[in-house]
């Protein structure tokens, strides 16, 4: 049980996305308001983290008008850069946006495997 639960937690620490992303936005206090791109679980998940308000969005039509740090993932990045020229990367990095789910799952994910995807931060300054 001891190996499995040491296990799991490695996996957890290796991959989580709102980990990672409240490591790199250790300054909550001087934060501006953020988002998290179709990632509801993980923006509540980032919201504990940082003892800050999380917004999720589906849609970039939803982003505020003031100075704002978004949570997506890469393959998003591109579209949420065309809208916000300005916008600065602060970290991407591969995680599992959805980490529930079997003994097997965590095996592939201890292999840097399957359910990997690559996740962007960008801070998005705006006039």
């Amino acid at each position: 049980f001891a190996v499995l639960a040491l296990f799991t937690a490695l996996t957890f620490q290796t991959y989580d996305v709102p980990y990672h992303a409240a490591k790199v936005l250790s300054e909550p206090a001087a934060l501006p308001q953020i988002y998290a791109h179709q990632m509801a679980l993980q923006c509540r998940e980032l919201a504990v983290y940082l003892q800050s308000d999380c917004q999720p969005v589906d849609d970039f039509q939803q982003l505020g008008a003031t100075d704002f740090v978004i949570l997506l993932r890469e393959q998003d990045s591109q579209a949420l850069q065309l809208l916000y020229p300005n916008a600065t990367r602060l970290a991407t990095w591969e995680g599992v946006i959805h980490k529930t789910g079997t003994f097997n799952k965590l095996l592939a994910m201890a292999r840097d495997t399957w359910p990997l995807e690559r996740v962007a931060l960008l801070h998005v300054h705006r006039p």
